[in-house]
């Protein structure tokens, strides 16, 4: 349904009008017939959700952009055949500058594996860049 412009023209007056009759109104005239206190906690409980709600979707975003980038790095490693993989994280797991969780290797999903394996290459590259030196 289209508006015509004498459509538009009445709504405007309609709303000057309001604005008009609000603006010369006094606070106790608005505020008539409100429960004050009801009214506040009613705001303060609106900005609570909405903070909670704000928060969430900022988790969801945060969490949405954690799991792109490590699927990102999953993608970028998984040049690296598994066995290979699997073969490196055992000898880590004896290398004294990492811990690693007690798990059964073999029962870990190639995505896993993957992932642990860029995790670990990340934190001992710089160790394996100052050994070169």
């Amino acid at each position: 349904m289209a508006s015509t412009p004498k459509d538009e023209e009445t709504l405007e007056l309609m709303w000057a009008a309001h604005w008009k009759e609000l603006k010369s109104m006094s606070d106790s005239d608005i505020m008539e017939g409100v429960d004050l206190p009801k009214f506040g906690t009613d705001r303060i409980q609106l900005m609570a959700s909405i903070k909670a709600e704000a928060g969430r979707r900022r988790l969801a975003a945060a969490k949405a952009e954690l799991g792109d980038s490590q699927s990102a790095q999953v993608r970028v490693q998984s040049s690296v055949p598994i066995a290979e993989a699997r073969a490196f994280l055992r000898e880590a797991a004896n290398d004294p500058r990492v811990t690693m969780a007690a798990r059964a290797l073999d029962e870990m999903s190639d995505e896993l594996v993957l992932r642990t394996y860029a995790r670990v290459k990340a934190l001992l590259a710089p160790d394996a860049d100052a050994g070169d030196s």
